[in-house]
């Protein structure tokens, strides 16, 4: 009949927001299969109660490049930095049409997450995408001095460092000071100098430095 050869299309594609984070922390993020003009509409019939592949691969926003070959890593796996090389992944998708992924990123820096499913049998020609933006940025910096440096634990006194630390160095001369962006690895982390990974492609200009007077 008439009535019948009236077909709606919509366009349709994944829907996450990865938010930005810490560099290294893991965060959980829902990924929704919906009409792409329309996030509150979930496509159920074809994403409800079943696994589905989805393809993953991220771009370096800002900086542009990153010859560290830090990647971003989706349910613990690390993905490629391009299409052609992405990584799939089978995701069960529950009855809403919703997925969670668990994504982090060692490394600072603004990054692109992308996400793609080709239908296959009876929703071949099915072509589903999605990305968001996030930035990842360092938990804090490690000052470290790269000579002479003695360490005797958070509890040390005064009395400790004099009898147990040589002369660091004479009243006025000159010393080197490290300074590195550093990634999270604890809540309520202390030492962000013990054994956090760095973030070698953290940059940032005119970095303000100040002292404050431990003692006496």
């Amino acid at each position: 009949s008439a009535a019948a050869c009236t077909l709606s299309f919509a366009d349709s594609g994944f829907v996450f927001d990865v938010l930005d984070t810490l560099a290294n922390r893991p965060q959980q993020v829902v990924m929704k299969a919906v009409k792409k003009d329309d996030a509150s509409q979930q496509c159920v019939p074809s994403f409800a109660g079943v696994s589905k592949p989805v393809r993953f691969w991220s771009d370096y926003v800002s900086p542009a490049s990153n010859t560290f070959g830090s990647k971003v890593t989706v349910n613990g796996n690390a993905i490629a930095t391009s299409q052609g090389a992405s990584t799939t992944s089978n995701l069960s998708f529950d009855s809403k049409g919703e997925t969670t992924l668990t994504v982090s990123y060692p490394d600072a820096g603004q990054m692109r997450l992308n996400a793609r499913h080709d239908g296959s049998g009876d929703t071949a020609g099915l072509v589903m995408t999605g990305s968001d933006l996030f930035v990842s940025r360092p938990v804090g910096l490690c000052i470290k001095a790269p000579q002479g440096e003695c360490m005797r634990g958070a509890n040390a006194t005064n009395a400790d460092y004099a009898a147990n630390c040589p002369v660091f160095k004479k009243t006025g001369e000159t010393f080197s000071l490290n300074i590195q962006g550093v990634a999270w690895q604890a809540d309520n982390d202390g030492d962000l100098c013990s054994d956090n990974l760095t973030t070698p492609n953290f940059a940032l200009a005119n970095i303000a430095l100040g002292s404050e007077l431990v003692a006496p």
